[in-house]
């Protein structure tokens, strides 16, 4: 044990110090570190961001209603990461222990899912999407790019600068390169580079 842990444990021992420490300190601190804005109707809207999350600046807009956003324990933001939500009842969960790097967006519209599972690390500016924003139609007058749910498995490792495209799944354990962008969905325990991803190896594990 260190001499600052071994200090600090003597000094809980007295009854005005662990006040302080437990009623003051871990107060401010908490309430230091948990930065969330959010921005459109926060009544039509629902939010479960427990008070162990870590963030610096989490942006969470609403241009609708009817959505939902679910953070896990002890997941952490750093620096600036946004949640955008374009129209009604879509969804965004992210599981336990997940760390997001920052810059970092989320985008769900026309009522669609993105999940994000435990234990994640997403690295800096990586964008997650289940729509293309925009409305593309054929000569018919046809929708041909409807927006569609988007997951990231448990253990997943996003690399700087990836996209994880509309309608795509992301085995867990798996790795996804620097700049890589998923069109398609990447198996369990894989590694995947390039413009699309293409898993390069098989069978890997990661630690971290």
């Amino acid at each position: 044990m260190s001499l600052k842990n071994t200090i600090k444990n003597k000094l809980l021992k007295f009854t005005v110090f662990s006040y302080l420490y437990n009623k003051v300190y871990c107060r401010y601190w908490t309430w230091r570190r948990y930065n969330v804005k959010i921005q459109g109707d926060k009544s039509s809207n629902r939010f479960e961001i427990p008070k162990d999350t870590c963030c610096e600046d989490l942006r969470i807009v609403c241009r609708g209603i009817d959505n939902f956003v679910k953070i896990g324990k002890r997941c952490t933001f750093k620096r600036s990461n946004t949640i955008y939500f374009q129209g009604d009842g879509n969804t965004v969960i992210i599981g336990d222990n997940t760390i997001f790097d920052g810059n970092d967006l989320i985008v769900c519209a026309e009522g669609t899912k993105c999940v994000i599972g435990s234990d994640c690390i997403i690295a800096s500016k990586v964008h997650i999407r289940t729509t293309d924003q925009h409305n593309i139609y054929n000569q018919h007058d046809e929708r041909v790019n409807p927006s569609k749910n988007t997951c990231v498995g448990n253990h997943v490792w996003l690399g700087d600068s990836v996209v994880v495209m509309k309608g795509t799944s992301i085995g867990d354990g798996s790795i996804i390169g620097l700049g890589s962008i998923v069109c398609h969905d990447i198996p369990n325990d894989s590694v995947a580079v390039g413009t699309p991803a293409r898993v390069v190896k098989t069978n890997v594990y990661w630690k971290g």
